[in-house]
């Protein structure tokens, strides 16, 4: 009797996977999707290209989901499926990235105005940053 099993799939293929799927959604979203979703990641546009294409290697940081997943507009389809085929590929993450889709905080996006001074950029997104813990600090212990 021939028991051949199927062949295993590689964690970098699962990656491959999941990174098709989101960037499969990502091209049906408006022009400016990507670079909403970096101002809101915090990070430049080109680290959102990286993350959701599928020939490079970097994964998707797991402390991102919920900004994705919120940026995007994902159904709850599209929700279940993405994190299935994540989980699949990081199963060693599943605490964390449970953790992370838990949360039920509202996610705030602050737009802020191009600066020609870079100092000046620093300061103003080092008060917003400095207010929003001091807010999150003391609203801690608030029952909802």
């Amino acid at each position: 009797m021939n028991t051949t099993s199927p062949p295993a799939v590689s964690i970098a293929d699962r990656i491959i996977l999941y990174k098709t799927y989101i960037a499969d959604i990502l091209k049906k979203r408006p022009s400016g999707t990507r670079r909403r979703l970096a101002q809101a990641l915090n990070t430049n546009p080109s680290f959102i290209s990286q993350i959701t294409n599928p020939h490079y290697r970097i994964p998707i940081p797991s402390q991102h989901l919920r900004m994705i997943i919120h940026m995007l507009h994902l159904s709850k389809q599209e929700e279940d499926e993405f994190i299935d085929l994540y989980r699949q590929a990081h199963p060693f993450e599943a605490i964390v990235v449970e953790q992370g889709l838990a949360t039920k905080e509202e996610v705030l996006v602050i737009k802020v105005p191009q600066f020609k001074d870079a100092n000046k950029k620093r300061e103003v997104l080092a008060l917003i940053k400095n207010l929003a813990e001091t807010f999150m600090r003391l609203t801690k212990d608030v029952e909802t």
